[in-house]
Parts: structure tokens; sequence; C-alpha cells
């Protein structure tokens, strides 16, 4: 009561209540004649209706908020479940939880491979710097609390472990992760932080409720990527074995092959090779994709001191990641892919009864996706029908 009313010499207070729990205070405060018991009794009598519309205002209030979120909930959910972008279905959680949840910054995470990367952001400076960071669940405290402990991580009065780069370039007073959760496996988190709110269990939980919502969207979404993605490369095989069949020009069949390898990957660019070890010169040479401008044509001695060299001589097909020295690159296959701008590489060799010929070669630039198992499957199964066409056509001649 000093606080408010400095020399305050007589004071009576008086629990607020309602339905026998603690909601308030109420004081009065005297600089001039001593408080009787009168007063106390006029007091707490104002109390007792004081606490009964405090009560019923509060719990009012509360009903608000969890009709909000639960309207809240269902219109994200609307959103998510009318589209399977998987962007969008992102995009519309942040929106969402930015309804109901007061947050500075705010960000959803995808768990790809031994990282996190943010997919979607709100409240931050750059986030396109902070879309192309890998967060290590390993060196990262509150991300491997998430992996290992699957349930939420609540950081308050500013605690310094919560000091990631999701959180932002400035000090929080609070932060909130969840884990996102898919057949019992941590796909993701979802995050928020404040410089004024000090969360709690309760503001934990809506964002758990998200966290529920977006986990199955993602699934959905990624599934019918995939299906889509399958779908693309059963289309592009089927083209090119059409064009075999139907007995096409061998330049009309390479193109097809070049053509379809990049559109299913996808990739920037593609190219086909064959070559004549022997006479050490080039044959063919046949490119596509959207790229396919920077697939410039090597020399033999170029291909042949790379990756294309080593497929063929050991007759197998490889990925090789970006950022990162490949052992099976001599020094001239190197700087030119280097000078190039070349990402991830993923070579196939054609071959026909034991012989290869030539290489298959998909390339992205630096910062686009990388290569995995899926697309080293399909390059291999056009490899393969470039060689049978190859073969073909020699044979005809």
């Amino acid at each position: 009561v000093q606080r408010f009313l400095p020399g305050a010499k007589w004071v009576v207070a008086t629990p607020l209540r309602f339905h026998e729990k603690l909601v308030g205070t109420l004081s009065a405060a005297n600089l001039k004649r001593p408080l009787e018991a009168e007063d106390a009794r006029v007091l707490e009598a104002m109390a007792a209706e004081a606490g009964v519309v405090i009560g019923y205002s509060l719990r009012l209030q509360s009903e608000q908020r969890q009709r909000r979120l639960a309207d809240t909930l269902r219109d994200v959910t609307s959103v998510m479940t009318s589209t399977l972008d998987l962007r969008g279905v992102l995009g519309s959680v942040l929106d969402g939880l930015d309804q109901v949840l007061a947050s500075d910054t705010a960000t959803l995470m995808l768990r790809i491979d031994d990282s996190m990367r943010v997919m979607a952001s709100r409240g931050f400076n750059d986030p396109d710097a902070l879309r192309r960071s890998a967060i290590s669940i390993t060196h990262d405290p509150i991300i491997t609390e998430l992996i290992e402990g699957t349930a939420p991580v609540i950081v308050s009065d500013g605690e310094e472990r919560a000091n990631g780069i999701y959180v932002g370039d400035e000090p929080m007073k609070s932060f909130i992760g969840v884990p996102l959760l898919a057949r019992n496996r941590v796909i993701g988190a979802l995050t928020v932080a404040s410089h004024e709110s000090s969360y709690r269990l309760e503001e934990a939980m809506i964002v758990d409720a998200f966290g529920d919502h977006a986990a199955v969207a993602i699934q959905n979404a990624r599934l019918f990527q995939r299906t889509q993605a399958t779908l693309a490369k059963t289309e592009t095989l089927y083209r090119v074995a059409q064009n075999l069949i139907e007995g096409s020009s061998l330049e009309q069949t390479l193109q097809s092959v070049v053509d379809g390898v990049a559109e299913a990957l996808p990739a920037n660019g593609v190219s086909l090779i064959t070559m004549n070890p022997r006479a050490k010169n080039i044959v063919h040479f046949v490119r596509g994709g959207p790229g396919r401008d920077r697939v410039v044509a090597a020399t033999f001695d170029e291909l042949w001191d790379g990756l294309a060299g080593y497929a063929m001589r050991e007759h197998e097909s490889l990925i090789s990641p970006a950022h990162r020295p490949d052992e099976h690159e001599g020094p001239q296959a190197r700087a030119r892919r280097e000078a190039t701008g070349a990402g991830a590489v993923m070579v196939a060799p054609l071959s026909y009864a034991g012989k290869a010929f030539g290489v298959l070669t998909a390339i992205n630039q630096e910062g686009e996706a990388e290569f995995g198992r899926h697309d080293l499957i399909l390059h291999e199964a056009m490899a393969n029908q470039a060689a049978i066409a190859i073969e073909n056509a020699r044979l005809f001649e």
C-alpha cells in the first residue's frame, strides 16, 4: 500500500475470493484516522461482491480465449486440409498461432537428417538467411531436448540457454518449443519467443495443439509430394520407353532421356555423354534442364579425370554432395566443378553387355537440393534406357 499511498498509517485488507479460490485482494488506507472494525466489515462486504464479479469475468475471459483458440484451430485445420502444398501448410500454422498467442518471433522447422531447417518464420529481419541455416540436433541444447524428450520445452525469465538463431537477434524473456511428432518420431519443431510475455504451461499447451495439427498436415503434404514425384518418374520412364518402341531417332530418344531426368528429379541441368576411351574422343553430347546453358562441353581428359571417368571405369553410379571434396575427382575436374558453380552431382554409367561407353549426369547448382537414394534409382533406370537406345541404333546402322 505504501507504494500507492505514501505515508498511510492505517490499512485494512481483505482477500477477494470466488468459490473459495483467491483471485486478488482489496485494501483501504487512511492518513488521518484509524480504520475501525466497521470499516473492515464494509470492505469485506465489498470484497465478497467484487470477488464474484472478478471471478465470473475471469471465467468468461477464459471461455472466450478457449473458444477463440478452438475457432482458430478449426480455421487453420480447414486451410491445411484444403491444400497439399507444404509451404502453404507451414505458413497457415504460424498465421493461426499468431492470432491466439502474442510472440515476437516464431518458426516452424523440419528435421532433415541430423539437422533442423527453418521452413517458415515470423518476426525475423532476414528470413531468407534463416532458411539457409542448418541447426545441428546434437549441438543445440534446446533442439536436443526436443528430439530426446519429445515434450514441450519452456524457457522463462530470459534463461540464456534459449539463444539459438530460431529465437532471434534480440534477448528474449520467454520461449516455447514443441516437437512435431509423426509415428513416434520427431519430424520438426514449432517455436515462439517473446520480449515481454512470460510463457507458462497454458501457453505451451496452445503451441503444442498447433504442433499436433501441423505434424498431421505436414505428413499428408509430404505423402502427396512423394506420390506426385513417383507418378512423374513413372510417366518419364513410360515416355522414354515409348520413344524406343516407336522407333524415334537416336537424337530424339537421347533428348527425351535428358529432359525426362531433369523434370522428374528435379535437376537444374542434365547431360548425356558417350565416349570412345580408346580414341579419347566424345561421340554424343546432349544436355537439358532449366540450367542447360550452364552445362558446357568438356574435353575427354576433363571428363576422364572426374566423376564420369570413375563411373565408366568402375561401372558404378554415385552421388557427389555439394560443399565436400570428392576423392573420385582429379584436380582438373575439381577446378572445373568450382568454376561452373556446380553443387550436388549424380552420375550413372551407360553400359551394355558389360561395356561402359558413356555417362548420364545430373547437376544442381550451389544452394540447390542434394540428391538422394530414390533419385539415384531413377537416374540408373534412365541411364539403362539410354544405353539400350544407343545400342539399338548402333545395331541398326
